[in-house]
């Protein structure tokens, strides 16, 4: 099984189908040409406030990469109701 596999079973072990995501973070950085092209991909549901943009001056973006431990952006979150994270990409 591959480490990808390992990491996705893991998931779904910690976030049961019964938790609901309370909200969707997308991380980015200025001057990233990878975090315009994923802004780009989800305009709609960051028009519709279903996904709100934060960048690593935001409190809130330096606790999800440091509970995380994500180095990269953009990087799609997925915040569930017991305040738990999920990397979704």
């Amino acid at each position: 099984m591959t480490e990808e596999k390992m990491l996705k079973k893991s998931a779904e072990k910690n976030h049961p189908k019964r938790l609901k995501i309370q909200q969707k973070w997308l991380i980015t950085m200025d001057l990233c040409p990878a975090c315009e092209i994923a802004k780009e991909i989800l305009q709609a549901d960051i028009a519709s406030g279903q996904i709100r943009i934060i960048t690593p001056r935001d409190k809130k973006a330096v606790e999800i990469l440091m509970t995380l431990g994500i180095s990269e952006v953009p990087a799609l979150i997925h915040e569930f109701t017991d305040h738990t994270y999920k990397k979704k990409w």
